[in-house]
């Protein structure tokens, strides 16, 4: 068998786009849009973001990393293996939504 035909038999979504979205509530941070990246390295998730290194900006990166690594468990689960995934957040007043995607390339399936 086919190393992409296994593949689609362990997962259905298989080289389709997923996107894991994560929604909650933050303090008073800037009205912006944050982008960076995500990798599971070792049993701890890297969080990293691409933008400005001002206090604001910091302040809302490590609410966003905080919440994006209380679900790192849920995140790889829910793309069933371990790779680098992009983050797109926005903060619209106290209210921050955050998605996660899948970049297929160089993953390791995980163990059922």
């Amino acid at each position: 068998m086919g190393e992409a035909k296994r593949r689609k038999q362990l997962d259905p979504n298989y080289g389709k786009s997923k996107v894991f979205e994560i929604v909650g509530s933050v303090g008073n941070l800037t009205q912006n849009e944050y982008s960076g990246t995500a990798m599971l390295k070792g049993t701890w998730f890297e969080v990293q973001w691409y933008g400005q290194t001002d206090p604001d900006t910091v302040r809302s990166f490590n609410a966003i990393a905080d919440l994006i690594k209380s679900k790192a468990r849920q995140i790889t689960k829910y793309f069933n293996y371990r790779q680098l995934y992009t983050w797109n957040a926005i903060v619209d007043g106290e209210r921050l939504k955050i998605s996660v995607i899948g970049v297929m390339q160089d993953f390791i399936m995980l163990d059922a």
